[in-house]
């Protein structure tokens, strides 16, 4: 998602703009250091820009031990590359349930 709003195609760009206006948006520091590596590779100064004025407005939550566990615990069971890393509701494991109902594998082991 977080990818998307900044290089993703202007379709793209705009429905998530759309979706997020008006929300108070959280992330991690995990979410900001995977976004960037690639513009930081391949010096890309203008997009690397952009992430950090998106980072600059969101709220920052600690990720701890166990939200790893169950995200790899979802990751393995769905077969999907990476979690949501942006994150919009109030609490991570919001997000985590969210995406475990999505993929079929929900469980309140949070």
């Amino acid at each position: 998602m977080i990818i998307g709003l900044i290089e993703g195609d202007s379709e793209h760009r705009k429905a998530l703009k759309r979706y997020l206006l008006g929300k108070q948006v959280f992330s991690s520091e995990l979410a900001r250091m995977e976004s960037r590596l690639l513009a930081v590779r391949q010096q890309k100064i203008d997009i690397l820009q952009l992430y950090d004025a998106l980072f600059s407005s969101c709220e920052f939550v600690q990720l701890t031990r166990a939200v790893f566990d169950q995200a790899t615990s979802l990751r393995v069971e769905s077969n999907v590359k990476r979690l949501m890393l942006c994150i919009w509701p109030r609490r991570l494991p919001v997000v985590v349930e969210h995406f475990a109902r999505m993929t079929n594998n929900y469980s309140k082991s949070l």
